[in-house]
Formats: C-alpha cells, structure tokens, sequence
C-alpha cells in the first residue's frame, strides 16, 4: 500500500515530522516510510505548483491527461483521491 500526501500549503517548520518544534503530526512521525524534505514548489502559488508537480510536463507546459494519478492506473495501481 502507498500513500502521498501532499502539503501544498503547509510549511515543514510547523510540522513536527519535518523538525518542526510541535508534536503535531503523530502519524507521520512514526509510520514507517519515506518523507520527502527537501521539496521547493513549483510556483509561487499552489494550482501553478500542483499542475507543474503532478503532471508531465513538456516544454514547461503540464499535460494534464498524463499526471500522477493516471500514470499510477496505467501502471495497474488502484489509486483514490480525497481532497
């Protein structure tokens, strides 16, 4: 089983499984998996951002029918989206 999360408006300093000076994100600080820390947005705002991150993107423009969650399909994974 995977599962991503995406933080896209949240910052790693206020988060204690990113060093964070809070004991705020218990789940995260003990599953055991991998975190990506040292991610920089795409864009300074958060649908430029996404669009860039999770969809291929040719020429600096995303194709939005190859993104993350249908590439994941293809590849035979059962994938869900919640928001």
């Amino acid at each position: 089983t995977y599962v991503v999360v995406i933080g896209e408006s949240a910052r790693r300093d206020a988060l204690g499984a990113f060093g964070g000076h809070w004991d705020n994100t218990p789940f995260a600080s003990s599953v055991n998996g991998l975190i990506f820390a040292d991610y920089i947005a795409a864009s300074g705002s958060t649908q430029k951002s996404l669009g860039l991150t999770l969809n291929r993107v040719v020429d600096g423009k995303p194709q939005f029918q190859d993104n993350f969650v249908t590439l994941a399909n293809r590849a035979g994974f059962q994938t869900w989206w919640f928001s």
